[in-house]
């Protein structure tokens, strides 16, 4: 198994622990919810970004 197998199967071991003690209280109300939330958007828009610069880098190369 490499590593990146082995850690997602780490994580996949962790998030059922995350869960439970965000239903126990030890966590703030919806935590999790508002950090996977906040990753998703902040990694829609890197790739937004990245699109846009190799298409405006290839088309518009001396601006």
């Amino acid at each position: 198994m490499n590593k990146t197998a082995r850690k997602i199967v780490r994580w996949g071991r962790i998030f059922p622990a995350l869960f439970l003690f965000q239903g126990l209280a030890c966590l703030p109300d919806n935590a999790i919810r508002e950090v996977l939330a906040e990753n998703i958007v902040r990694t829609s828009g890197v790739v937004i970004q990245s699109v846009v610069a190799i298409l405006f880098g290839t088309f518009f190369p001396f601006l």
